[in-house]
């Protein structure tokens, strides 16, 4: 097939070598230059995941695919009203952080207990704890294996100390994520997986096919979901089963324009 390809490009100008041919996730990025925040990346970020649903396979039940996910900037229109909603208000957008927490599925105990090394560690850590918030889901157009092992899906609402910089807030909140990841092991709590834990960025992730990340995630379709950046991601699996914490591995941090 190579040579036919060598063949047919002969003589032409091109970057294209077949000779680099190999299959693999499909990734990119969307980003508005001038770093202003809009619906419309996110629009462009999930329309090209769409466009990537052939870098992913599909389990035998035709709609468990290998995952698919987005990261973004955190979307404040979205997610400060759940702060006040919880009694709370922020100073400033940049103040709200965020984990999205995978929590176990089929043990109400591990969950709760996840939940309360969550809260010891963001106490423990000088940060302030605003509360939970239930990510809004559509678990209907998940395949049979994707609703059968799906998690719980939560974000716990974190808010940062008067006078903290920003590089030291990211900095406390990685820290915290990792010892609520240590914690939860030593307790040995399965099942339990934190796709981002920041105050720049945020990931919407799922064992699903590209075209039902929006569908799954409602606040995904939610107008007022604005972001400056968006980087998007579907899993091509090899050696390993399709399975939640598997999903797509999302950088975490600040962007640097």
């Amino acid at each position: 097939m190579n040579h036919v390809i060598t063949e047919a490009l002969a003589g032409r100008e091109t970057l294209y070598n077949p000779d680099s041919e190999h299959d693999s996730c499909g990734v990119g990025f969307i980003a508005s230059i001038h770093g202003k925040r809009s619906n419309q990346v996110l629009r462009y970020g999930i329309d090209s995941l769409c466009h990537l649903a052939h870098r992913g396979a599909v389990d035998a039940d035709c709609q468990t695919g290998d995952g698919a996910g987005v990261v973004t900037q955190i979307p404040y229109k979205v997610l400060a009203p759940e702060v006040k909603r919880l009694g709370h208000e922020l100073f400033q957008d940049s103040d709200l952080g965020v984990g999205f927490m995978f929590l176990p599925h089929d043990n109400a105990y591990a969950q709760a207990r996840a939940k309360a090394i969550t809260e010891e560690v963001i106490t423990k850590r000088n940060l302030f704890l605003f509360g939970w918030r239930e990510v809004p889901i559509n678990f209907r157009v998940l395949g049979e294996k994707a609703q059968s092992t799906m998690p719980r899906i939560e974000q716990v609402l974190i808010g940062r100390p008067w006078g903290m910089t920003d590089v030291e807030y990211e900095r406390r909140l990685y820290l915290s994520r990792n010892e609520i990841e240590k914690r939860a092991a030593e307790a040995n709590i399965k099942h339990f997986y934190i796709p981002s834990f920041s105050h720049h960025t945020i990931a919407y992730k799922g064992l699903m096919t590209s075209s039902s990340l929006e569908k799954f995630y409602k606040d995904l379709a939610n107008p007022e979901y604005e972001t400056a950046l968006c980087v998007y991601h579907q899993r091509y699996s090899t050696n390993t089963f399709p399975t939640w914490p598997l999903r797509p591995a999302i950088p975490h941090g600040r962007p640097q324009w």
